[in-house]
């Protein structure tokens, strides 16, 4: 019945109700994706989750980190930033206790209230309220407790001899691999990966990701059918990663796409990593339809306020192995001089 309707509509039609179908598809996703910012981010509702908190806190401390690390750093910036840094702090440990966020804020602060020494005798409201948060912990009890944000030194020559490496070889080296050997994982190497490429810059240093790791062969091909980009493929890769981002780190309107931009950065580093050390990986959209998304987040017990950004497959490399050539466009047509 369907194929002999379609002979009898016009063609014209069928394409009007092709574009209609893709158009009335689009909306839906835009609407689904401002529901969940509208849900979960700060912009709307006002969001005391720890992690949502602990963005806020990260976001503060990283401005008085940044003014610090100005060339000539204004005596009594950051007056602001320091009055809402201390007010999420007392409010996130009253609730969460001490937190790694809360070392890194605390640790910063002091940096900033050293440099402005002088300043701060005229503010003594505030930097009293520092005083009662720094004298609730026991510095002490943290290594390097003065290093662990602020500010640290180094020179051109450090930073030149530490990026030594044939870059170049080391990119053109790796490639999206689709043909893997039977040996198993380590998980170590995937740990070690992560913190490698934990380094990724992200706004206001919030490093809103989350890696998932997929151990069960049985749920890796499961998942790879519903992304269905894995065809011929799907049994290969011995575990797979789920990278997401967590919209409740997000807190102002132009913050509406960041979570693409952050996760994108992050996944380049994380294909990095895992290629320094020896795995082969292979990138995969999450370019998906809302039930197949919902099915992926059943799958892997997805919090809501996260979004998919890539699936990579990995595993080790086989002896001899064939990968795409994947040409590059010419530099000329990718970049432009103003």
């Amino acid at each position: 019945m369907g194929k002999l309707l379609k002979t009898m509509i016009p063609t014209y039609i069928v394409e009007i109700l092709k574009r209609i179908r893709k158009v009335n598809s689009f909306i839906w996703a835009v609407f689904r994706d401002a529901k969940r910012f509208y849900r979960f981010s700060g912009v709307f509702i006002k969001n005391e989750a720890e992690s949502s908190l602990a963005s806020l806190i990260t976001i503060d401390y990283h401005r008085l980190e940044k003014g610090l690390a100005l060339p000539n750093p204004r005596i009594g910036f950051g007056v602001t930033a320091a009055g809402d840094l201390q007010s999420n702090l007392v409010k996130f440990m009253g609730r969460y206790g001490v937190k790694s966020v809360c070392l890194e804020a605390i640790s910063a602060l002091s940096e900033y209230y050293l440099f402005n020494e002088e300043f701060t005798k005229n503010d003594n409201a505030l930097y009293a309220e520092y005083l009662k948060i720094f004298q609730s912990i026991n510095v002490d009890d943290y290594a390097d407790f003065y290093a662990i944000a602020g500010t640290v030194e180094t020179s051109r020559e450090e930073v030149v001899n530490a990026s030594n490496i044939n870059y170049k070889q080391f990119f053109k080296h790796r490639h999206s691999v689709r043909t893997f050997s039977n040996e198993a994982v380590d998980t170590a190497l995937i740990d070690e990966a992560i913190s490698i490429a934990q380094e990724a810059p992200s706004v206001c240093n919030r490093q809103p990701w989350k890696v998932y790791c997929v151990q069960s062969g049985e749920r890796v091909t499961e998942i790879l059918k519903i992304q269905s980009g894995a065809r011929g493929f799907e049994d290969g890769p011995d575990k797979l990663l789920v990278i997401s981002v967590d919209v409740r780190a997000f807190h102002y309107a132009g913050e509406r796409n960041e979570y693409w931009v952050d996760g994108g950065i992050f996944t380049m580093s994380v294909l990095n990593a895992l290629h320094a050390v020896g795995l082969g990986t292979c990138c995969m959209n999450w370019c998906v339809d809302k039930k197949r998304d919902e099915l992926l987040r059943k799958t892997i017990n997805l919090p809501a306020s996260e979004v998919v950004i890539v699936l990579i497959a990995i595993g080790h490399y086989p002896e001899k192995f064939k990968v795409a050539v994947s040409p590059t466009k010419e530099t000329s047509l990718v970049i432009k001089y103003i």
